[in-house]
């Protein structure tokens, strides 16, 4: 409600007390409203005159309708603009002040301003020559009209003919604040609407419409401003509106874009408070996902700090091509934002371009294989030699199987005399399996050395991360992929929404970050399977050197699995 102003004398001209009706309006009335509006003319003429106004001043058409009870002001407005526009009536402080025009703003369904006022809604009526504006009572047939004036105040200008409805208006206002949130925001619809319900007025809860309505609004308006982002045909059409550069906070969010010139275009998304945890936490995930990339997009990758023994996403990427040159790009580009970025571990899958990029950029960092991934490739070699029942059926296939991946916990630099010693002992059938690890992984013999590797041996080997106490796998970066695929709900989604879950994922991880502060609590509880497998490799790894290699080996395969 607008607070009083002392009252002050204020030129009106009569065009703003004036009732207009085109001919085809009035014939539209029925009797009573036509009554109605001639006693509402009438009260108005007289009170002028009460205050002194001079009647010859006044338009003698107008006046002579509004004395003799007819039609108050029928006809073309613009052919009346002149004859009472200029006509000044100065009204008395007694009968009428101003009030600061604190209304509160409701944005209609169509997206027009509407204001409210001590229980009425106006809509702008005019805006008038002389800066000032005229608001009128959205209810239809009220003449409840208010003039905003430049100082901000507003003035009565005439009363309603109905009485005001708080709760209706308090009603209206929560619909206009959800439709707002839906567009704005990328809070759950469950979330929007108890937000914005909370604390209502039973009166005004009543009045809105069902829990399901409100939910079908929220997709409506959401489905809207995704269209009205348009569809782009390529990435250079992609134009990210200013919503979806700010997190939930308001903090700048859209780290780096490459510029609508660039064929290979690319997006980074980061806060300068998630570059900091990058900074403070040196172990890092890297992994990258397809299945929700835009169409126009090649792959959405992120980067992720452990903390609290938990990978947190601090970084997310759009890319539009899965080179050397481009993962190196992204990275030189976080090393531009805070170049004392040195992370000390970073843990990856086994893709070529995005290793080679990482080395070059971080040349100081550990770089590690996901134990996943590699037992993923021994698993494709198995079936792809056709020995997925051999597996299956036969023990000894099995246990000389896993056994190379148990290669990874034994020192380096005695893996190659490991890996002869299992491969003088194996099952014929997993020769080519053996002779595909030993190309790849290990590196085939020469003379008196053996030749480099696909992927050497310090990428995969997890001994040292088993003593640091580091995770293995990058099972907890996929577990969020997949989670967050599940919150996009469908394959190569719109650019425009993936940008709206990065910013859903950034305030989860927020939160995550601000509680582990808070509460500075301990690793876990030790009674996930994960955690068990861990100890027990704990346990095991000292014991190598000091019993027989394939009894050493047997022991890690029994606690991996393919």
């Amino acid at each position: 409600m607008g607070a009083m102003l002392p009252a002050i004398a204020e030129p009106v001209t009569f065009e703003d007390i004036t009732v207009s009706f085109s001919k085809e309006q009035w014939e539209y009335l029925d009797e009573e409203q036509k009554e109605l509006y001639r006693e509402v003319m009438k009260n108005n003429y007289e009170t002028l005159i009460s205050l002194g106004a001079d009647h010859k001043s006044i338009d003698p058409e107008v006046l002579s309708r509004i004395t003799e009870e007819e039609e108050p002001c029928v006809g073309d407005p613009k052919e009346r603009e002149d004859t009472h526009a200029n006509t000044g009536i100065i009204f008395s402080p007694i009968l009428l002040s101003r009030t600061i025009f604190d209304m509160d703003v409701i944005i209609s369904q169509r997206g027009a301003e509407n204001w409210v006022h001590e229980g009425y809604r106006y809509r702008c009526d005019r805006s008038n020559a002389d800066g000032s504006s005229s608001w009128r009572c959205v209810r239809r047939n009220c003449v409840g009209r208010r003039k905003r004036l430049l100082d901000g105040s507003s003035l009565a200008i005439t009363a309603h003919v109905h009485a005001p409805d708080n709760a209706k208006i308090a009603a209206e206002k929560m619909m206009a604040d959800i439709r707002q949130l839906a567009v704005n925001t990328v809070e759950k619809p469950r979330q929007i609407i108890h937000g914005t319900t909370t604390g209502s007025s039973l009166e005004a809860a009543k009045l809105l419409p069902s829990y399901t309505s409100i939910q079908r609004t929220i997709q409506r308006k959401r489905k809207r401003g995704n269209m009205s982002m348009g569809n782009p045909r390529s990435v250079q059409e992609i134009l990210i509106p200013d919503h979806l550069k700010v997190t939930m906070r308001g903090e700048h969010f859209l780290l780096w874009d490459s510029g609508e010139s660039d064929e290979n275009r690319i997006f980074i998304f980061s806060t300068q408070a998630n570059i900091n945890i990058l900074e403070q936490n040196g172990h890092w995930f890297m992994d990258g996902t397809f299945k929700v990339a835009p169409e126009l997009i090649v792959q959405m990758f992120t980067i992720h700090a452990f903390v609290d023994h938990r990978a947190l996403p601090m970084v997310f990427v759009l890319l539009n091509s899965k080179t050397e040159e481009e993962y190196e790009r992204i990275l030189r580009k976080l090393l531009e934002s805070r170049s004392t970025l040195s992370p000390l571990s970073i843990l990856m899958d086994f893709e070529r371009a995005s290793l080679q990029a990482v080395s070059r950029v971080f040349p100081n960092s550990s770089v590690s294989g996901c134990l996943f991934h590699l037992g993923q490739s021994l698993w494709r070699k198995i079936q792809d030699e056709g020995l997925t029942s051999n597996y299956r059926d036969d023990e000894n296939v099995r246990l000389y199987a896993k056994m190379l991946l148990a290669l990874s916990f034994v020192p380096p630099e005695n893996v190659g005399d490991c890996f002869e010693e299992l491969d003088d002992k194996r099952p014929d059938e997993l020769q080519p399996v053996y002779d595909y690890w030993e190309d790849h992984y290990i590196g085939r013999r020469r003379r008196n050395y053996r030749s480099p590797p696909t992927f050497p041996i310090s990428l995969w080997n997890m001994r040292s991360r088993v003593e640091d106490g580091l995770p293995r796998t990058n099972d907890s970066v996929e577990g969020w992929h997949h989670a967050f695929q599940s919150s996009v709900s469908c394959q190569h989604a719109s650019p425009y929404k993936l940008i709206e879950h990065f910013q859903r994922a950034q305030d989860r991880a927020e939160h995550l970050h601000a509680q582990f502060l808070a509460s500075n609590r301990a690793a876990g509880s030790g009674k996930s399977k994960y955690v068990k497998v861990t100890q027990k490799l704990t346990a095991l790894l000292p014991t190598y050197g000091h019993r027989p290699v394939l009894e050493y080996l047997t022991c890690v395969a029994h606690n991996i699995e393919l």
